[in-house]
């Protein structure tokens, strides 16, 4: 409901421009349907989230319209009537959602569910944004040219992938996960092919895990000096240890701001660990296949690629299979030993 108050809010200022004679938001893609053109990172994504987690009514603002004055019939009455360049209004949207939402009784379900979507997303656009790196230090500024090395998340969402997925799974209770849009690479212009293509592939696992090792360290400095933590951390690996998983339990009764930044390092550890070794798993199209035939010789390298076209079917067959299993919970055994 908030993305699509935000579409319709925002669309409507750049139809009204285009109305009045300004065609600027219009050029631009302004003027759609399709919320990811209005989207601002920290208005619409980080800051409610953040104050949502913290207790505070949420509040924030989407990209603004652009609006050339100079285009319009009559710039003040146009201007100030039909199309404030900025839209102060949306700031209480958030509000009243999640005034509705709480007085509906489910507050920590949307949380958590907003807040795994949140890490899925960032853990996502580091990624990406590391494999476009790596190739641009490689020789190949493809995916620099197309403005692919940024941490704008905008730039790497897959409709698909990194939205209807996350969501979709998060609402029937699963871990969220997803992928990106490919970063492109011309094999053409690298130095060494194949050498570079492994450290290409090794480089979004490797933004990945470091992320998870900040999560980490932070996580272990924050059970060392907030016993509220400490004890959340307890609480929480005793419930995890009587089920198959990482569904954290979310109590209605809401948490201690010490409690909230507990739980999301701790999602942001696990869904960061779990999203590098997932992509390790050396099966084409995932990066562990890039680092694999980077290792192979030429011979073995050309017969592994001959896997590529039935890759995905494998991926989706092992998911099905449970093979994810094995990924979680050696993740959850050494979570336990040192959080527990």
């Amino acid at each position: 409901m908030l993305l699509f108050a935000i579409t319709v809010h925002e669309a409507s200022h750049g139809w009204a421009a285009y109305k009045m004679g300004d065609p600027t938001a219009h050029n631009l893609g302004r003027v759609t349907l399709n919320p990811l053109a209005h989207i601002d990172p920290i208005g619409t994504v980080l800051l409610p989230v953040m104050l949502s987690l913290v207790g505070f009514p949420a509040f924030g603002w989407a990209k603004p319209v652009p609006v050339n004055p100079h285009n319009l019939q009559n710039p003040r009455w146009g201007k100030s009537a039909w199309f404030p360049t900025t839209c102060p209004e949306f700031s209480f949207l958030p509000v009243a959602l999640s005034y509705a939402i709480n007085t509906a009784g489910f507050t920590m379900n949307v949380l958590m569910i907003v807040m795994q979507l949140f890490i899925v997303l960032f853990a996502i656009t580091i990624h990406e944004a590391s494999h476009g790196w790596a190739a641009n230090k490689m020789g190949d500024p493809t995916a620099h040219n197309l403005g692919r090395v940024t941490l704008n998340p905008i730039a790497h969402i897959d409709p698909v992938g990194t939205i209807m997925l996350p969501v979709l799974l998060s609402l029937v209770g699963l871990p969220a996960f997803g992928w990106a849009k490919p970063v492109p690479v011309n094999p053409y212009n690298l130095r060494n092919p194949r050498r570079d293509n492994l450290w290409i592939s090794f480089a979004g696992p490797a933004s990945n895990l470091i992320a998870a090792a900040t999560a980490f360290i932070l996580l272990f400095i924050m059970k060392l000096v907030s016993t509220r933590a400490a004890e959340f951390l307890r609480d929480l690996v005793i419930s995890l240890k009587m089920q198959r998983g990482f569904l954290v339990p979310f109590p209605l009764g809401g948490f201690h701001p010490a409690e909230s930044a507990a739980l999301f390092l701790f999602m942001l550890l696990i869904m960061n660990c779990y999203f590098a070794i997932f992509n390790l798993i050396p099966i084409p199209p995932l990066d562990g296949s890039g680092i694999l035939m980077g290792l192979l010789s030429d011979e073995w390298a050309q017969k592994f690629d001959r896997l590529r076209p039935f890759g995905f079917i494998i991926v989706i067959f092992l998911v099905y299979m449970g093979f994810l299993s094995f990924i979680i919970e050696p993740l959850k055994f050494l979570f336990f030993i040192f959080l527990g």
